[in-house]
């Protein structure tokens, strides 16, 4: 057996691609441009699921061969793994390359025969094409792989040629994708607080405090907590990304007064971990936090996932005595029929339903009729997202009572988090404007 060569395929495993494009000496040339192509199976995993992997294995074979049909002849290809693909070629000029990838999107788009199946073909392309003398196969099978990324963005089945401007966001990505896992285990992510206010007569109030994930990059600056959660799916960390935020949150609130709790949100994929309920309560143990200061969200479009393991998972922390609430309510399928047969003992009424509620009626009959389900039902209620004097005063006369955004602060530190709580408790200042 030759241990270059992919054995469902007999193309060069990438090792050996690389090596073979070292010994042509395909970059570093004085002339021509070298084309590099990354080509991703679109619908494999659809296929394995349905028609087995027999037929997924064969579909492979088949993808492999259309590329070696249609290269050229001095190509280099390999299988990469799974169901993703890698060329490189020295083309003459751009044009000669553009015929290249012509050429390959024609034997990519067609119906085969695999296993007595008719399957119609659908792979995402990416390509790089540079001048030999500015670039190496490191850098171009990046590029060509980013844009491979842009071709699946735009609906798949599709070729993309790596452009720095169009791929920007791409690039950032693919680039923090490198640095997460480091990143978690270094320390270099970080957890801020927003408070959640009780609104009583004439006084606010600190119940307790939200947990939000932060990356302060050297280069990127501030990475948005939804990329941050992309990169953690990305790289199947979303578990770890979890037991990070909820292991800091909670160590944050064995400092503040024993009335404050501490909220942390988490995802379907999480509460579908078997084990779930039993790792949150190992954190709780581990840290010294009684299980009732700990609320746990999930979001709304997520509550859809209700399973046997998420209940069972729902079911053991309301047991141990952690509270467990939807976030983002309203931006969900048919919000008031999730609500109904999920077990919440809160809701967050999203901030899209909140921004601007003082100017349309549709708003405000939702939040009303939100906030009548919630005394029916009997789950408590937190206004997302106010940030202006009207928008409060809507929410005060619908008669929910709880909120958090930036009217009454901003993410802080979880130092200034502690300061702000304990200052809460002992009747002084509870609302906190920090310099941005």
């Amino acid at each position: 057996m030759d241990v270059d060569l992919d054995e469902l395929t007999g193309l060069l495993r990438f090792q050996a691609f690389q090596r073979v494009c070292a010994d042509r000496r395909l970059f570093n040339q004085p002339h021509g441009v070298v084309l590099v192509v990354f080509v991703d199976a679109d619908n494999l995993k659809l296929i394995n699921d349905s028609l087995g992997h027999t037929v997924g294995d064969g579909l492979i074979v088949e993808i492999g061969a259309s590329l070696s049909e249609c290269l050229p002849d001095r190509a280099v290809l390999c299988r990469k793994g799974g169901d993703e693909f890698v060329a490189a070629v020295l083309c003459d000029s751009t044009n000669h390359a553009q015929r290249v990838t012509d050429n390959l999107l024609h034997a990519l788009r067609k119906t085969c025969s695999v296993a007595g199946h008719e399957i119609l073909l659908s792979c995402s392309i990416g390509v790089s094409i540079e001048p030999s003398n500015t670039t190496d196969l490191s850098r171009q099978s990046n590029h060509a792989d980013i844009a491979m990324y842009w071709a699946k963005k735009c609906g798949k089945n599709q070729l993309k040629v790596y452009d720095e401007g169009a791929c920007s966001e791409l690039v950032m990505m693919h680039a923090l994708s490198m640095q997460f896992s480091e990143a978690l285990e270094s320390g270099e992510l970080s957890i801020a607080f927003q408070p959640i206010y009780s609104m009583g007569v004439r006084n606010y109030d600190i119940m307790g405090a939200e947990a939000l994930i932060r990356w302060q990059h050297s280069r990127y600056g501030d990475v948005p907590a939804e990329k941050i959660l992309q990169l953690a799916s990305k790289s199947g960390r979303v578990a770890d990304l979890g037991r990070f935020v909820v292991r800091k949150a909670c160590l944050a609130a064995t400092r503040w007064p024993a009335s404050k709790f501490v909220c942390v949100n988490f995802s379907a994929a999480d509460f579908l971990r078997i084990d779930f309920a039993d790792s949150i309560g190992e954190i709780l143990d581990e840290v010294g936090l009684p299980a009732h200061r700990l609320n746990i969200e999930i979001t709304e479009s997520e509550v859809l996932e209700l399973n046997e393991v998420v209940q069972n998972n729902v079911n053991l922390l309301r047991e141990r005595g952690v509270r467990v609430g939807v976030d983002d309510f309203g931006t969900g399928y048919s919000s008031m029929g999730n609500i109904d047969g999920f077990p919440a003992d809160f809701v967050k009424i999203d901030r899209s339903l909140i921004s601007g509620c003082d100017h349309r009626v549709s708003s405000r009959i939702f939040i009303k009729a939100i906030k009548s389900v919630a005394d029916k039902i009997g789950f408590d209620l937190v206004a997302e997202g106010i940030e202006t004097i009207e928008e409060l005063a809507i929410i005060r006369g619908a008669g929910i009572s709880a909120a958090q955004g930036y009217y009454f602060c901003k993410p802080i530190a979880p130092s200034d988090t502690h300061v702000l709580m304990h200052r809460a408790e002992t009747g002084g200042l509870a609302l906190l404007r920090p310099i941005a």
